[in-house]
């Protein structure tokens, strides 16, 4: 998804993982904050950190639905997910090198 900014009418909720490889730690509740409120500006309804590998099973579990740029309003009862990556949260102004981001 190039277009970091979602509608906030489709109620699209984040999913975000709490854990780098790179960085070899998860997010600090400082990085959370940070992260939950430049994707909430940026119209998502919530935001979920979860690691990757639990993502599908919990969106199925939610009678959820990848969300995919351009789609209209789900069905009733259904709801809207995105893994928001780090390319999306980088165009978002998150820096990763910030070391508060991360874990002690």
């Amino acid at each position: 998804m190039t277009n970091t900014h979602v509608d906030p009418k489709l109620g699209v909720v984040a999913l975000v993982d709490v854990y780098d490889e790179e960085a070899g730690c998860g997010l600090s509740s400082a990085g959370r904050a940070e992260i939950t409120r430049k994707l909430t500006d940026a119209g998502y309804a919530s935001v979920t950190y979860m690691p990757s590998s639990e993502m599908g099973e919990y969106v199925n579990a939610c009678n959820g639905i990848w969300y995919e740029a351009g789609m209209g309003a789900p069905r009733e009862g259904w709801t809207y997910f995105h893994r928001v990556d780090a390319e999306e949260l980088s165009a978002l102004g998150i820096d990763f090198g910030d070391d508060a981001m991360w874990e002690a």
